[in-house]
């Protein structure tokens, strides 16, 4: 269960990297002059820019916000300053801290160390998608520092709390938990801890009955470990005596200024030579520090002046020595690998794992054009080993979850080609031991293809979750470069892309969203596909869009029907696409069948659009909506019915049955039957009748990859000339 609430919570794959991208911090001698010089003429005349936050995730708009930390003549402010359309900027939130302390210029510091912490900090801490953020401040003339809380609320910010401490101030993040502990002292050589829990959602404040007294070493030891004593839990004291004290894994919130973060971390530990590919900062790779970089680089190979060698590294910051330890890791590849559509992989993944996390590195193998992963588990003293797979022609890592029982496990596909044919190899790993370290890998299943195009058709995935019945896989490699394209919007790209269909459909797989696909070629041999496209941005529940993916005399044509925003794969009958012969014309239509939550009316609305192909557009059979609380659709020898069930109100209007037939080319209405149960109406029916919206006919949701159809599913018509193709909606 752990496994699946960390899934749904951002950061969770090793997709995020080079964190520096995402928010960046400038200093007063850092770069990024120019915006920092804009920001000045909103802040009194003379002030100096201490930090500047800038992202687009400080209020519901796509707009950059920029939130800058000043001072002037020792006082210190806040400003938030939001940069719209018309590229202007304007204060949404402004804050004076008061005076620090001139010898640490605001900064609190850590304890009795030299370390201080940075003023301003900012995470989103209730994963509402908008930042918070807060100051710690050491004010002038005040033994005391101070934290004080910011969140957004009612299209503002607002502060939430603030609290005190004479020694240190901790927030913590214990998986979930956020506590802040307030540490004041010493007296005798103790301190004393004062823990208080805080829930972002409701913003209440719970402070802890029960404090704790330690040494100042010992302080300084449970204050720099991830594995610490639960100083937070209301039941650790009992009767004025510690009966029992619980370990948890926590990550401090709190940066401090002294530790160098990002590129410029690392950069003097690395030889001259040496190219900076990707970076990592993970809590979670060690048990006793939080500021732990993993990255990977390269160097020229000494032995070989036409190569270059791809080698990965862990960097961790020692408190005492105030520097960067670095410790190579039990990997060397050869460059970048590619995907043989040419497309360069991402060389550095995150494998979440049980209070440390593990590591997959992705590199060109020895030979040209190959693949090598590494798969390192992390002990919590180092990295090890745990396998390594080599592929000539392609190899894939995917995770894959089970909703039944909230297991999940690794799958390896190695590709490699010989005489012609892709010899394949599957292998498959359950996470084992206390860290979930990722097991041994067992052979499952070996198969050959006749050509790459087979194997792709089946093995081919979309860098994103694709959602299944029994639970979801994702393809854990990434590619660089590979935005997402909205075709109905900007338009497909490479519309005079001369291969094949499905060529094509391999190579966009991921731009276009392409989860899954079926292609046939029609009785003129032009090449058709059916997609089905992702078109939300949210992880649960996925939305989905029919696009009909075609071949004209200009070139490649993308177009969608149906439903605009399709969720499949939920309900009795399943919600999706079938394939079926409605009208008796021996051609196939396009079943979708559609939930809809009604608000006004409360009800979760069942809806059945019959699609059929007319030239290059789909067009619907039936002129009214067929909409009901439940429906079937059978077969009965050559007939077809309709029964659709409307649930009626308590001694309003009782439940009712609505049949209608296949008849002169629409859906002809008999006669209502008012009904206790529908099921039980079904079976009262007579006759054998086969039921087309069974998983049987199913087209979507099907297994992963494309399918290929008969060509006589959707043949040509003959008669009157094609239509033109539908406009994108």
């Amino acid at each position: 269960m752990n496994r699946f609430c960390r899934v749904f919570s951002p950061g969770a794959r090793g997709s995020l990297f080079i964190l520096l991208f995402l928010t960046f911090v400038f200093t007063a001698a850092g770069s990024g002059s120019a915006t920092v010089g804009e920001l000045g003429d909103f802040l009194p005349r003379g002030s100096k820019i201490i930090q500047v936050i800038s992202d687009a995730r400080f209020d519901h708009d796509d707009d950059l916000e920029y939130l800058a930390l000043y001072s002037l003549r020792g006082r210190f402010g806040l400003i938030l300053l939001d940069r719209g359309n018309n590229q202007r900027y304007s204060v949404i939130f402004q804050k004076n801290l008061g005076d620090g302390s001139p010898k640490t210029e605001g900064r609190a510091g850590f304890g009795d160390t030299a370390y201080t912490y940075r003023i301003l900090q900012n995470a989103d801490l209730d994963g509402d998608g908008i930042l918070e953020f807060w100051t710690i401040f050491q004010p002038a003339d005040s033994s005391s520092a101070e934290m004080t809380m910011y969140k957004f609320r009612n299209q503002h910010y607002s502060q939430m709390f603030s609290v005190r401490a004479g020694y240190d101030l901790q927030f913590i993040d214990y998986q979930g938990k956020l506590v802040i502990h307030e540490v004041n002292g010493p007296e005798q050589g103790e301190v004393a801890i004062q823990s208080k829990i805080w829930n972002p959602r409701t913003n209440v404040l719970e402070a802890i009955d029960t404090s704790y007294r330690m040494t100042q070493k010992d302080y300084l030891t449970f204050a720099r470990s991830r594995r610490r004593p639960c100083l937070f839990s209301p039941t650790a004291n009992t009767g004025g005596q510690i009966r029992d004290i619980e370990y948890c894994w926590g990550e401090s919130l709190n940066s401090l200024q002294e530790i160098p973060q990002g590129e410029k971390a690392i950069s003097s530990l690395l030889p001259e030579n040496a190219f900076l590919l990707e970076i990592v900062l993970d809590p979670a790779f060690s048990p006793y520090v939080e500021k732990s970089y993993v990255f990977t680089y390269q160097v020229p190979d000494k032995t070989n002046s036409k190569r270059v060698l791809l080698l990965a590294a862990q960097a961790t910051w020692d408190f005492e020595n105030a520097r960067y330890q670095l410790t190579p890791l039990p990997f060397q590849a050869y460059g970048l690998a590619r995907d043989p559509e040419g497309n360069l992989y991402k060389s550095l993944y995150i494998l979440p794992g049980n209070a440390f996390n593990h590591l997959a590195l992705l590199g060109n193998g020895e030979r040209l054009s190959s693949l090598k992963l590494a798969i390192l588990n992390n002990n919590g003293l180092f990295f090890e080993e745990a396998a390594v797979f080599n592929g000539d022609f392609h190899l894939q890592f995917v995770e894959r979850f089970n909703f039944t029982d909230f297991s999940y496990h690794y799958e390896v596909i190695t590709a490699d080609r010989a005489k012609n044919k892709v010899n394949v190899k599957k292998w498959r790993a359950v996470p084992e031991g206390v860290y979930d370290e990722v097991g041994r890998f067992e052979l499952v299943k070996e198969e050959s293809y006749q050509n790459t195009r087979e194997y792709k058709s089946i093995y081919y995935r979309i860098e994103e979750p694709v959602w299944l019945r029994e639970g979801y896989e994702e393809s854990i490699f990434r590619s660089f470069n590979r935005p997402q394209i909205n075709p109905f919007t900007s338009g497909i790209p490479e519309p005079d892309f001369s291969g094949r269909l499905v060529e094509y459909i391999f190579k966009y797989m991921t731009p276009l969203r392409i989860h899954q696909w079926v292609y046939w070629e029609d009785g003129k041999g032009n090449e058709e596909a059916l997609l089905l496209l992702r078109t939300d941005q949210a992880f649960w529940p996925p939305a989905y869009s029919l696009g009909f993916l075609y071949r004209h005399e200009d070139g490649i044509s993308l177009d969608t029907f149906g439903p605009s925003s399709l969720v499949i794969g939920d309900g009795n009958p399943l919600s999706g696409v079938y394939l079926g012969d409605i009208t008796g014309d021996g051609r196939s239509e396009l079943l979708v069948l559609s939930r809809e939550y009604d608000f006004e009316t409360g009800k979760n609305w069942l809806h059945l659009n019959i699609m059929e192909k007319q030239g290059r557009k789909w067009r619907r059979i039936h002129d009214r909506d067929i909409q009901y609380d439940d429906l079937r659709l059978y077969k009965t020898g050559d007939e077809i019915w309709l029964f659709g069930y409307l649930q009626g109100e308590a001694k309003v209007v009782k439940n009712a049955v609505y049949p209608f037939i296949w008849e002169n080319g629409r859906f002809n209405y008999l006669q209502k039957t008012v009904v206790e149960n529908f099921a039980r109406y079904l079976e009262t029916l007579p006759g054998e009748k086969t039921d087309l919206l069974d998983e049987e006919f199913l087209l979507f949701p099907g297994p992963p990859g494309g399918r290929i159809l008969e060509g006589g599913t959707f043949p040509v018509l003959v008669g009157p000339e094609e239509t033109t193709a539908l406009f994108p909606r």
